[in-house]
């Protein structure tokens, strides 16, 4: 696999990630927006377990890791209830909005105030896009789909005590 920078790749992820809440927005049919939920579910769990595994740990002593690690524990619950929905329930719009608000807030925070800081840091970007992509090389094979799973069975780290 071709080294990649770090932060290069998970800004790639995030474009990607909002673009399959757009995308959500122009289904009706819910055999569709099942598919697209699966598929967001699973490139979100994918994402935050690579990136807790690999990046969080390099700037383990800012508190904002602790922040983005209970942020991502908040987004795995509501991806959990929306993995559980089958494309047709009247609150499924409104729950995939959310879920998708609260990616974009977590994005805003990691990409102008973590990758900054961790470019200060002069952290291995290289390296750590590496073992990035590994991971999630290795968990997309391992996984498939999300379906419905529950939140502690969507990857990542532990929550701090």
């Amino acid at each position: 696999m071709t080294s990649t920078n770090a932060i290069d790749l998970l800004k790639k992820d995030h474009r990607d990630h909002v673009a399959m809440f757009e995308e959500f927005t122009k289904l009706k049919h819910p055999q569709e927006r099942v598919k697209l939920i699966n598929t967001i579910v699973t490139e979100l769990a994918v994402h935050a377990t690579a990136e807790e595994k690999h990046l969080y740990p390099v700037m383990a002593d800012d508190p904002k890791i602790i922040e983005a690690i209970e942020e991502h524990h908040a987004l795995k619950l509501i991806m959990a209830e929306v993995a559980d929905m089958k494309g047709d329930e009247p609150n499924i719009e409104g729950k995939v909005k959310v879920l998708g608000e609260m990616v974009e807030h977590h994005i805003k925070e990691e990409e102008q105030d973590l990758f900054p800081k961790l470019e200060r840091i002069q952290a291995n970007l290289i390296e750590i896009g590496k073992k990035i992509a590994d991971e999630k090389d290795r968990l997309k094979a391992g996984m498939g789909t999300v379906g419905n799973q529950k939140a502690d069975q969507l990857g990542g780290a532990p929550r701090p005590a």
